[in-house]
C-alpha cells in the first residue's frame, strides 16, 4: 500500500492554502493588505511624488495611464503588463525597484493576482485623503520637517527642470537623483 502523504502533497497543501487566502478576502482587504504595502515600501520613492519616467504609482488611473514606457498594468493581463515584468527582471534596463532589494516571489505573487482580479483600488470615504495621498504618507510616514520641505517642495522642481539630463544620463558628470550624489 502507499502512503497517503508523498512529498508532493505538503505543496501542493500550501498552494491550496495561498489560493485560499486572496479568495477570502475581499478585493478592498486584498489591495489593503497585500498590494498597498508593496508600493509604499517599494516604489513610492521614484513613483509617488517624483516621477521617474513620468510614472506615477499612487492611483489606478496613474498606473493605467503609465508613463514612458507605457501603462504599468492591463487589468486582468498580469503577464502583459510592465510592472509584473519590470518586477520580474524581464526587461533589460528596466529591471525594479531599482538600488533595492528585488520583491520577494510573495509580493511579486501578490501583485499578480491583484492584476488578475482587474487590478481593484479602494475609493476612499469622503472626506477622507485620497488613495494617492494615503499611499504617499504610507511612503512619507516619520519624515522630519526638512525631508518634507524637500519632498513637497525641492524634489518637485529637481523633477520637472533637472532630472531630464541628471540621472541616468549623468551629463556633464552630475547626478541629482540622491543626496550624496548631490554632495
Amino acid at each position: 500500500m502507499r502512503p497517503v502523504f508523498s512529498l508532493g502533497f505538503p505543496m501542493c497543501f500550501g498552494a491550496l492554502l495561498f489560493a485560499g487566502t486572496a479568495s477570502a478576502q475581499s478585493p478592498e482587504e486584498f489591495f489593503e493588505n497585500r498590494v498597498r504595502p508593496v508600493l509604499a515600501e517599494s516604489c513610492m520613492d521614484c513613483h509617488g511624488r517624483l516621477r521617474r519616467g513620468n510614472l506615477r504609482l499612487n492611483s489606478r488611473d496613474a498606473m493605467l495611464r503609465g508613463g514612458d514606457s507605457g501603462p504599468a498594468i492591463i487589468p486582468g493581463d498580469p503577464d502583459g503588463s510592465l510592472l509584473i515584468r519590470t518586477v520580474r527582471h524581464q526587461i533589460e534596463g528596466q529591471e525594479m525597484p531599482r538600488d533595492e532589494d528585488p520583491l520577494t516571489p510573495q509580493q511579486i505573487e501578490g501583485l499578480i493576482e491583484w492584476i488578475r482580479m482587474d487590478a481593484p483600488w479602494p475609493e476612499v470615504a469622503e472626506g477622507a485623503e485620497e488613495a494617492a495621498g494615503t499611499v504617499l504618507a504610507l511612503a512619507d510616514e516619520g519624515l522630519s520637517p526638512g525631508a518634507r520641505l524637500f519632498v513637497d517642495r525641492v524634489r518637485p522642481v529637481l523633477e520637472r527642470s533637472c532630472f531630464s539630463c541628471h540621472t541616468d544620463d549623468e551629463r556633464s558628470g552630475l547626478r541629482l537623483d540622491s543626496r550624496e550624489r548631490m554632495l
